[in-house]
């Protein structure tokens, strides 16, 4: 399918950030940071990165940190010390004083 083939090469020319979770968030599932940085910021999160013990281990600094992608939205609660994996788009939303190019789905290219 070439639409297939065409989201896989936008996500590899996509940027992934580690980004915070804000402090109106701490507490809340993770589905409301999803929704609230997809909204807002454009950024797809894709998962955590978690702190399994809160305590980090003597031998190495990241010992007890771990990935879960793609948690579960409702059930996971996060923390303060939590990261977000998050997608950055290639495209962003159009506005009219933006000057680019708009494509086929309503998105500027090429800027």
């Amino acid at each position: 399918n070439p639409d297939h083939i065409r989201l896989i090469k936008e996500l590899l020319r996509s940027e992934m950030l580690l980004l915070p979770v804000p402090k109106h968030l701490v507490h809340r599932p993770y589905v409301q940071a999803f929704l609230h940085f997809l909204r807002k910021e454009g950024v797809l999160c894709i998962g955590l990165y978690r702190n399994r013990t809160r305590l980090v281990g003597g031998g190495h600094p990241s010992a007890n940190f771990f990935t879960s992608t793609a948690p579960p939205g409702v059930q996971t609660v996060l923390r303060e010390d939590d990261c977000l994996f998050g997608i950055v788009p290639v495209y962003r939303p159009l506005r009219e004083d933006d000057g680019g190019q708009e494509d086929n789905t309503g998105l500027i290219v090429g800027l």
